[in-house]
């Protein structure tokens, strides 16, 4: 068995490029085609490298070989879809792909006794909190709001999950909702948005570049379409309303028209499940995606590669 490893260098190189200006760096991307080799090595099976980023996009199939693509998605026989998660240290390893392509997005069934696993999920959660760690910097120094408000969380306008939107324009429409009442509306814009001077957006909304963690931590609630960063805020065991499909809808309210989102605002003095949430944190870290740390984490992604081709 050939396992091909689709190496997106320009993209590594983008990344680079982001972190001498201060936005993100992405080391463990790097560590991830660094590691990957040597385990793919260990297990036993021949392993070639290429460079994808003339075609990102690039499917490669060959008799007895397993492909593993970047940031992409599809059902193409042996191919497996590679991407950072949505924290730091985590990877998606999958066989459709990525937020609503995932294969997270169509099924979930998890029992186990949530109390065995509240500390372990506590412990990750905290790490990323405590130490304001995200998939960009957090080292703003603006203030946090003391009023009650409700954060939206935006994401860059073409991005490619923007097709699962649901409510388009959701930052406006969430600040037209909250009309008279007690809360204030703010809108986090994504990182690489955040120095864009003009949008419709930003002569209607409360645009605030403060830390991610804390101005989610002060929050009532929070809003997004299927930004990654909702997937932070139900670190915090938030009340997160989505407004597009996405892989963690499972443990947020979904809202799929404006009276969805009128609707909204009475859920949010109710109790959050948080039991839920904990449970599919605990999946989406020790079973869905690949952890970095972990070897074994990713020695099980790859045995599993191999066993659904020897089963096709």
């Amino acid at each position: 068995m050939r396992i091909v490893i689709g190496k997106p260098v320009r993209h590594l190189d983008f990344f680079r490029s982001a972190g001498e200006q201060g936005i993100a760096y992405n080391k463990d991307i790097e560590q991830f085609y660094n590691v990957l080799p040597e385990i793919i090595t260990r297990l036993g099976y021949e392993c070639v490298t290429f460079d994808i980023s003339t075609n990102i996009r690039q499917i490669y199939q060959e008799k007895n070989s397993i492909f593993l693509s970047w940031h992409n998605h599809g059902t193409t026989k042996n191919t497996w879809f590679v991407k950072s998660a949505y924290v730091p240290n985590y990877f998606y390893f999958d066989k459709t792909g990525y937020s609503g392509w995932s294969e997270l997005a169509e099924k979930y069934e998890y029992e186990v006794d949530v109390n065995t696993i509240r500390d372990e999920v506590n412990e990750i959660a905290n790490y990323y909190i405590t130490n304001n760690i995200s998939r960009f910097n957090q080292s703003y120094v603006e203030d946090i709001p003391s009023s009650p408000y409700v954060l939206v969380l935006e994401q860059r306008p073409h991005d490619a999950v923007s097709q699962f939107t649901y409510i388009d324009n959701l930052a406006i429409k969430v600040k037209e909702a909250f009309k008279g009442t007690k809360y204030k509306v703010f809108v986090k814009p994504h990182p690489y948005e955040a120095t864009k001077r003009f949008s419709a957006t930003k002569l209607t909304a409360n645009y605030h570049t403060g830390s991610l963690h804390q101005l989610i931590a002060n929050s009532s609630a929070v809003y997004t379409v299927n930004s990654g960063a909702g997937f932070e805020a139900l670190l915090h065991n938030k009340r997160v309303f989505t407004a597009g499909h996405c892989d963690y809808h499972w443990v947020t309210d979904t809202i799929k028209t404006e009276e969805d989102l009128k609707n909204s605002i009475e859920l949010i003095d109710q109790p959050v499940d948080e039991d839920s949430i904990i449970k599919f944190l605990h999946y989406c870290f020790n079973h869905h995606f690949a952890n970095i740390n972990d070897e074994k984490s990713i020695e099980r992604k790859l045995l599993r590669a191999v066993e659904n081709a020897s089963n096709n």
